[in-house]
């Protein structure tokens, strides 16, 4: 199974899925051997059990009968004869409702083996020919037939009896095997399921513990990768390779890493065209620069000389200015001298 092409919420679905199946699974395995164990308890009482206390209380019955029978035949006062008379009925009609729910239960069928089967029946003959031979003697206790009766229970009744007590004495004796049987079977059944569970258990446990390890591996493994390539593409590597397989949401994460890493790795080529562009334009650029660094400085030293010639020239000037003040100085003198000059001639002409 490729994990790979699962998304995350599948997976942990299906993991978890599998864990919930598993716990049904023993629980449902778990009910049912508890279900076979109460039912096979449930009918070892209700059956074996149950008949084996019909059998004993036809037994118990029949001892009474052959008692209150034996008793019928040694008293010799009325009320004595029919008090051992009603027991001996009692006893009689006991004997014959208990036979016939054991005859039943065992005519039933459900868990109930041949062999049980065969015991009851065994016990229904001797039970069909004792039971004229005690109320014969009854009978013949009550004629006034001691001696008959005494004969008949030497002859008849006592072998009967043995024989019927021996029939009793088998059937129980094989409910007691049957009961141990069935004892043994259910602490047999007991441990095959008991090892049954344990080995679900553990396989249970197997399978959470494997189904963790590889939905955790499918998870981490390429988140592990996704943030190599983050951290790889963070220190300015761009040319580590980045496969994504699978549908999943990791797969979808490191293609978009990839195609992240191939835009950038696009973009740092452009930029390095344009740089290569830009320094190729740069280059001319610079020797222009150089050039008009060289005119400027021409320019400068010509601007320099210049302005050496007008300080030479300004001092001329302001020297020029000072001479033609000094001029203007002395013409004014010299007029004012001339104007005095005149003066004087002119008093000179009128004083003549």
């Amino acid at each position: 199974m490729n994990l790979s092409r699962m998304s995350i919420k599948t997976r942990l679905t299906l993991g978890f899925g599998a864990l919930a199946a598993c716990v049904v699974v023993v629980s449902a395995l778990s009910l049912r051997a508890l279900s076979e164990s109460t039912q096979g308890f449930s009918g070892f009482v209700q059956g074996i059990t149950a008949r084996a206390t019909l059998a004993n209380n036809v037994r118990t019955a029949v001892d009474r009968r052959a008692i209150a029978a034996r008793n019928l035949v040694l008293v010799t006062k009325p009320q004595d004869l029919e008090m051992e008379k009603a027991e001996v009925l009692r006893a009689h009609e006991e004997v014959q409702a208990q036979l016939a729910q054991l005859k039943a239960m065992a005519d039933d069928g459900r868990n109930v083996s041949e062999q049980a089967r065969a015991l009851v029946e065994a016990i229904d003959r001797v039970e069909a020919r004792y039971g004229p031979v005690a109320t014969g003697i009854v009978q013949l206790a009550l004629d006034g037939k001691r001696d008959d009766a005494i004969q008949k229970m030497d002859d008849e009744c006592r072998p009967l009896l043995a024989e019927l007590i021996q029939a009793t004495t088998a059937y129980a004796r094989y409910t007691r095997e049957r009961q141990e049987q069935l004892v043994a079977a259910d602490e047999a059944q007991y441990g095959q399921q008991r090892s049954l569970l344990i080995a679900l258990s553990i396989a249970a446990v197997l399978v959470a513990i494997g189904a963790g390890v590889l939905i955790t591996r499918s998870i981490t493994r390429p988140i592990g990768k996704a943030v190599n390539v983050a951290e790889t593409v963070a220190r300015g590597d761009l040319g580590s390779r980045i496969d994504a397989e699978g549908t999943d949401e990791t797969s979808h994460l490191l293609a978009a890493l990839a195609d992240m890493n191939t835009r950038l790795t696009q973009i740092v080529d452009k930029v390095c065209d344009s740089s290569g562009s830009i320094a190729g334009a740069a280059r001319p650029i610079a020797a222009g620069n150089a050039d008009l660094s060289q005119r400027t400085e021409a320019q400068a030293s010509s601007l320099q000389e210049t302005a050496a010639g007008m300080e030479e020239l300004t001092s001329t000037v302001k020297q020029n200015a000072d001479n033609a003040q000094h001029a203007t100085e002395l013409a004014a003198t010299a007029s004012e001298v001339a104007q005095k000059g005149n003066a004087v001639v002119s008093q000179v002409v009128s004083t003549m």
